[in-house]
């Protein structure tokens, strides 16, 4: 049957079979699209207008069993709490305000292949250098220097002393050794 104007229906309608609709159609107040988690929903068009959840942090988009695949944004993501579960690559800068952690147990390793480009302080209690380890600063002031077993350490530069020198056992010199003014 066709109708020529306007249809109205002032009371429930039920429809027993499908309804195609060729135009623009406006739906007026809330509406449901389907009945039970078995129904699907197609959409071939494009959102025209945001999609606004309410109320706000209610909703969720896909489940821990049914998760979307892809996301593409253009622009900035907003995340409040930002939970990965398998790998994370970055192209690009990345800035991290604040204070960060990388990993969560000492068998956790930390890769940094590029040169770390700025000044600045490390405290670090303990540097282990091809088996040599040099301690912290202990309480007294003193800092501890603990070779690799082989029993002496090398230092191949100039070393400046302000303080005392103090030494358990020989000093050993295969060059000049100057003491005093």
């Amino acid at each position: 049957t066709t109708l020529g104007g306007t249809l109205s229906v002032s009371n429930n309608a039920t429809l027993s079979s499908n309804l195609t609709v060729t135009g623009n159609s406006i739906f007026n107040g809330n509406i449901d699209l389907g009945n039970t988690t078995g129904d699907t929903i197609s959409v071939a068009g494009k959102f025209d207008t945001n999609l606004v959840p309410t109320p706000d942090n209610t909703r969720d988009l896909g489940s821990t069993a049914q998760e979307w695949r892809n996301l593409f944004l253009d622009g900035t993501a907003h995340i409040d709490t930002l939970d990965v579960d398998e790998n994370a690559e970055i192209t690009g800068n990345l800035t991290v305000n604040g204070n960060t952690t990388l990993g969560n147990a000492s068998s956790d390793t930390v890769t940094i292949p590029g040169i770390l480009d700025t000044n600045g302080r490390a405290d670090i209690d303990n540097i282990r250098i091809d088996g040599n380890t040099i301690s912290a600063q202990n309480s007294d002031g003193s800092v501890d220097i603990v070779g690799n077993g082989s029993g002496h350490i090398n230092l191949n530069d100039d070393v400046d002393i302000a303080g005392t020198l103090d030494l358990a056992s020989t000093l050993n010199a295969n060059g000049n050794v100057n003491l005093g003014n």
